[in-house]
């Protein structure tokens, strides 16, 4: 095997495209699924128990999936899957919007929502360049923190209701003994331990249940270890009745927002799973979500719940420094193997209600934690934390039906009935009017082929900084920066490809944003600029020194089809950089 290339990642022992040897490989791929094995079956679990039907099928179904999608994360076919090792689980986050669905219309009508709703994240993929301004981070966040607080009473509801010949203090003691060592483990265990934490409490919950006579094996001792589930796919409901139409919006919004938490992962996992820093490729992000919008399909065609991409993927790279796909691969088979095993799936499905609670509770705390972390992880300003909070609130008194809901019109009521949906919603609609107020923008079209695009281009900037009143100075820097963008396009384009271009600019009181949106280029920008200064690195060419000494930041985000160069340019304080470049231009 070749030399790897030195790197600026030392954790780093196999890169994404370094195979390690097969049976390392099986090690940690066979680890990273005994880790995810009892989230993926408790959503399938608590769904079967609240449909009043036993969950082997949901269980086989999920295991089946999640193997597959997690082979097209690691090995993308066509638009779907980003090349890197993104282990797919059931996803806990519908719990609430199912449990709606089953009270309306049982297992056939959620199956039915989760099948339809699923190319929502795709379509949202398509356009994540488009809608990265309104659909955001921060909205993403609220519908999280919403969709904690709907499931809560689910997670209590398990530990508390009573079980048959068995005392209550049972329960409470099997719940606490789940609840506890997470908590414990996952506030002062070390990073590597606390991937254990979830796992450990259900054991030690599950043998506290059965001193109390809660677990029976008899189901498990019976069922073969290879074989299909003895029951049959429930169906689906094709009759789009109301109870359809109600659910349906919640159903497209919280498969949104899992698109928002997969590009976040998409994120996490590159910056892991490389030897040199590089720009995120968004492309590679756009796959995952895809993979996980047709992952939401198949699971509804397959009878069973969405899936989604698990965090534990990133922390377990991180952790070992193995991020070669094969990890993947090995362990996307290895969840298909289980599937065909009704011994795992009995097994899995004596897991108590008050231990599958008390898992839950805390995984609805990890939930919240993420949103809240998703809501500020770009930083927010006042209006934005406002347009947060308000939105959150809003969405807990309609899921508690405290806002006029009587007096609702009815059609109101079933689009907007959910508080997951009206959460979002009202944060999806402050942002788009905080994005509305935030400063007037300017756009102009240009094409690369036309001779006069420069002109044109300049032209514009001195036109916005005359409206601006902005200091000569600024504008000279500007048409620097901007002129050194267009070249750059110029240059890099794929031969071929046509050259439309357009151009936004804001400017605030601290700085111009300089938008630059275009057919994809051959390479990355921000890359390149990177690489300037490192030892063995040619001249670079004019542009990327006008734009590396100019700009206050250069952002290149390539998406498949759209490439988006964002400048950032001060509007004072840039007289010591380049002053005879910036007075030149001036002149």
């Amino acid at each position: 095997m070749a030399k790897p290339e030195a790197s600026s990642n030392p954790h780093i022992r196999f890169a994404v495209d370094e195979p390690p040897p097969l049976g390392l490989s099986a090690i940690v791929a066979g680890q990273t699924v005994v880790l995810i094995l009892a989230g993926i079956a408790l959503t399938p679990i608590i769904i079967g128990r609240t449909a009043g039907v036993a969950p082997d099928w949901l269980i086989f179904a999920a295991l089946l999936v999640c193997g597959v999608c997690t082979i097209i994360q690691a090995r993308p076919l066509a638009i779907f899957g980003c090349g890197y090792v993104l282990f797919m689980g059931s996803n806990s986050a519908y719990l609430g919007v199912s449990t709606d669905a089953i009270a309306l219309g049982g297992l056939p009508l959620m199956l039915t929502l989760i099948a339809i709703s699923g190319p929502a994240q795709i379509l949202f993929s398509l356009r994540l360049g488009q809608l990265r301004e309104i659909i955001t981070p921060a909205v993403g966040g609220v519908v999280v923190m919403l969709i904690a607080v709907s499931i809560v009473p689910i997670a209590f509801g398990l530990m508390t209701k009573p079980i048959a010949d068995v005392q209550l203090v049972g329960q409470q003691a099997a719940a606490a003994a789940t609840f506890l060592p997470i908590v414990l483990l996952i506030l002062f265990a070390d990073t590597k331990l606390r991937l254990w934490a979830p796992i450990g409490g259900v054991l030690i919950g599950s043998f506290t249940a059965a001193a109390f006579g809660m677990v029976n094996m008899g189901p498990v001792l019976a069922a073969p270890w290879i074989g299909l589930p003895s029951q049959s796919h429930p169906g689906f409901d094709l009759s789009f009745g109301p109870a359809f139409w109600t659910m349906l919006p919640a159903f497209l919004l919280v498969t949104v927002v899992g698109g928002i938490e997969t590009f976040g992962d998409a994120v996490a996992v590159q910056k892991v799973s490389r030897r040199q820093d590089k720009a995120i490729d968004f492309r590679a992000v756009q796959g995952a979500i895809n993979a996980d919008g047709l992952g939401n399909t198949l699971s509804g065609l397959a009878g069973t719940v969405p899936n989604t991409v698990y965090s534990t993927s990133v922390a377990v790279v991180d952790i070992t420094g193995i991020a070669s796909r094969a990890i993947g691969l090995f362990g996307g088979v290895f969840l298909i193997l289980l599937a065909f095993s009704p011994k795992v799936a009995a097994l899995l499905s004596a897991i108590p209600s008050p231990v599958a609670g008390a898992y839950i509770f805390v995984l609805l705390i990890l939930l919240f934690s993420h949103g809240l972390k998703l809501a500020t992880e770009d930083g927010v300003t006042f209006a934005e934390g406002f347009a947060i909070c308000t939105a959150f609130w809003v969405g807990v008194a309609v899921q508690n039906k405290l806002i006029f809901y009587e007096s609702l019109p009815g059609w109101f009521n079933t689009i907007f009935g959910n508080g997951t949906t009206a959460g979002g919603a009202t944060a999806i609609l402050l942002m788009l009017l905080l994005r509305l107020g935030g400063g007037r923008r300017r756009r102009l079209k240009l094409d690369l082929d036309q001779p006069d695009a420069s002109a044109r281009l300049q032209a514009f900037v001195r036109e916005a900084g005359e409206r601006g009143r902005w200091e000569s100075m600024s504008v000279a820097r500007l048409v620097l920066v901007a002129d050194a963008a267009l070249e750059a396009l110029r240059l890099q384009r794929v031969p071929g490809k046509s050259a439309p271009v357009t151009v936004t600019l804001q400017a605030d009181r601290h700085d111009v944003q300089l938008e630059l949106v275009s057919q994809p280029l051959a390479g990355n920008l921000g890359d390149a600029i990177a690489a300037m200064g490192k030892p063995g690195a040619e001249q670079p060419p004019d542009y990327l020194e006008t734009l590396s000494g100019l700009a206050a930041g250069v952002e290149h985000r390539q998406f498949q089809g759209e490439d988006y160069l964002l400048v950032r340019v001060p509007v004072a304080g840039f007289e010591r950089l380049l002053p005879e470049a910036v007075r030149a231009a001036e002149s």
